[in-house]
């Protein structure tokens, strides 16, 4: 979740006079601030306070080398402590997704913006998904919602109607508009596949079906004579090349038909061969513990790739603008928010101890 900065209205309300909880009260109720009028409570607090909890004690932890225990909180690094870092940062995401919730309002997407209606969706899902597993039908998703997971479900699916809401008004892209944020500011949205031909040599260091560190001493070592070899002007009959240790593949491809598998399956060869690209007497040595080999690859030919026209990815560059635009959007209605903090929110320990 993006952090936002908060140019809005703030008023800290002091004094016994402002709170909100009322005796019998469930603490999670207790109201902890306020959107344009609309309650935060501890409940949508500690939410955020648990997707954040962790990288705040590893930032922490870096700062410091003592122990995280009951000190840890509490003790100041930079100017605040843990507990007030992970505070802001879930009072931050809270507004951001009171301020969704109060457009999806607006829209007549949703009828209420309170935490409790949330929890209402909630069991009205878990009965309806309950009611579809009893009848012998397909869910997609869990088959019971937990809080913590229903609510990202919620937002998520929320956020799909309010974008197609917002899509047929306020963010709606004329062509013009949507050809020039291509042009202009995605240069990288559909990025042309340039066409690489290369030669791979792969050494492998297996020794029946698992690695063997002697091999892989051996396999590396032959990796390395293999690659200055290569890249030699004065040994052109390139020997090693035509060593039985060494399976040989020239002439392979990396282009748009294999560039994303590649990218996601062999990350090291496809950023290799591209680093290498623009350099053809480069050789560069791969370590692959996925394949238990190394691979010694030389691009032989380098060919530009051409960025395919607007109208063959209008509708991939209408997405990307439309999520950018809704985030600009909402992070605007934000700075616009009027917030109320109230003392209650300085007393929240977000499940830490106090």
């Amino acid at each position: 979740m993006m952090m936002v900065t908060l140019t809005a209205l703030v008023l800290l309300l002091a004094g016994a006079g402002f709170a909100l909880r009322v005796a019998g009260e469930p603490a999670g109720s207790v109201v902890v601030a306020e959107v344009n009028g609309d309650p935060i409570t501890v409940w949508e607090l500690n939410h955020f306070a648990g997707e954040h909890r962790a990288s705040v004690i590893e930032r922490y932890s870096q700062l410091t080398e003592e122990a995280v225990d009951e000190t840890f909180w509490h003790q100041e690094k930079e100017g605040r402590t843990p507990m007030e870092a992970l505070r802001e940062q879930s009072l931050a995401d809270a507004i951001q997704m009171k301020i969704e919730l109060q457009l999806a309002r607006e829209h007549s997407i949703i009828e209420s913006v309170s935490y409790e209606s949330v929890m209402a969706q909630m069991e009205q899902e878990n009965e309806r998904r309950a009611a579809v597993v009893a009848k012998g039908g397909p869910i997609y998703g869990p088959l019971h919602f937990e809080t913590h997971t229903f609510i990202d479900f919620f937002r998520s699916k929320t956020r799909t109607l309010l974008l197609e809401e917002l899509a047929l008004g306020e963010l709606m892209p004329g062509e013009g508009e949507l050809e020039r944020y291509y042009e202009q500011q995605l240069p990288d949205l559909m990025p042309a596949e340039d066409r690489i031909i290369y030669d791979q040599y792969t050494i492998t260091y297996l020794l029946e079906g698992e690695p063997n560190e002697a091999l892989r001493i051996e396999a590396g070592r032959l990796a390395e004579e293999l690659r200055q070899q290569l890249q030699s002007t004065s040994l052109g009959d390139q020997k090693l090349a035509a060593d039985d240790r060494i399976h040989t593949e020239p002439g392979l491809v990396l282009d748009s038909a294999n560039a994303s598998r590649m990218y996601r399956s062999e990350n090291a060869l496809y950023m290799a061969l591209h680093e290498s690209a623009t350099d053809q007497d480069l050789a560069v040595v791969i370590d692959d513990p996925a394949s238990g080999s190394f691979l010694v690859v030389q691009v032989k030919e380098h060919q530009q790739g051409e960025r395919p026209a607007f109208a063959a990815v209008r509708d991939q560059v209408r997405k990307v603008y439309l999520e950018q635009a809704y985030e600009d959007y909402v992070t605007s209605k934000v700075a616009e928010a009027q917030l109320v903090l109230l003392p209650e929110l300085e007393e929240q320990t977000m499940g830490m101890t106090p």
